[in-house]
């Protein structure tokens, strides 16, 4: 079992995804906390212990989030409309991993 823990910003910018989004998120963080790491194609590693956690295909919904042992950090959630990653979005969640 894994600890899934939420920084303060990206609980707020979770309640910002749409409703049925949402309710999908939820239940993708639901398997990380029981499973750990995902498979693709929710689940896309982008860096050392960093991944991104999207649904929704146009407009997506991502989430960054970094795995240190047993502990999964959801650092930020965001909108994108285009497949590469924005990277003004992948710096912001590096700022936000020294906050754990």
């Amino acid at each position: 079992m894994y600890k899934v823990q939420t920084h303060t910003l990206a609980a707020n910018e979770l309640t910002e995804l749409p409703d049925g989004l949402r309710g999908y998120m939820f239940r993708l963080i639901e398997r990380l906390e029981c499973e750990g790491p995902l498979k693709m194609p929710h689940y896309l590693p982008v860096g050392w212990n960093v991944f991104e956690l999207q649904v929704g295909k146009n407009n997506a919904w991502s989430v960054f989030g970094c795995v240190q042992g047993d502990n999964i950090y959801l650092l930020q959630v965001f909108s994108k409309s285009s497949k590469p990653t924005p990277a003004k979005a992948r710096k912001m969640a590096m700022l936000r991993v020294e906050d754990f």
